[in-house]
């Protein structure tokens, strides 16, 4: 019913947006990737030095589940628009193109 992910250190934070992607609330930690990825409707975020404030925030999405619920699923729509699977294998595909030797030697 709700997803808690108190992680201090991620590279991209998929975990949340995979919650907010089947509607699921989240409350997340206050770290770079999260608020790049995940800051949509439906995710409240705390600070990860402060644990009341997690635990206000864990209370405060158990009381408004319904509200928040709705919120997410218009989170997940926003996710769904801007991190296409496909859009990001091809990013990163020409990525790796940019890396790649122009050309081998035939090894003999």
């Amino acid at each position: 019913e709700l997803f808690v992910f108190p992680s201090a250190h991620e590279g991209f934070g998929l975990p949340p947006l995979e919650a907010l992607s089947q509607g699921c609330p989240a409350v997340i930690s206050d770290i770079g990737c999260h608020r790049e990825v995940a800051n949509v409707p439906g995710i409240l975020f705390f600070r990860t030095d402060d644990e009341n404030d997690m635990m206000q925030k864990i209370g405060y999405a158990l009381d408004h589940l319904p509200q928040l619920r709705r919120e997410a699923l218009d989170g997940a729509v926003h996710i769904r628009e801007t991190h296409r699977w496909s859009e990001m294998a091809a990013q990163t595909f020409q990525y790796y193109q940019l890396f790649r030797p122009a050309h081998r030697k035939a090894s003999s």
